[in-house]
């Protein structure tokens, strides 16, 4: 059973490394992470 979910696993956290380097991606991420230095 745990040959089946291995490459499920791998396949998904693949997924995420990808949609979290992309390049179209870094303004969106950029502000995401200024948002706790803000002050209102």
């Amino acid at each position: 059973m745990t040959t089946l979910w291995t490459p499920i696993f791998f396949a998904i956290f693949i997924a995420i490394v990808t949609y979290a380097l992309w390049p179209r991606n870094k303004a969106a991420f950029d502000e995401a992470a200024s948002m706790p230095l803000r002050e209102e």
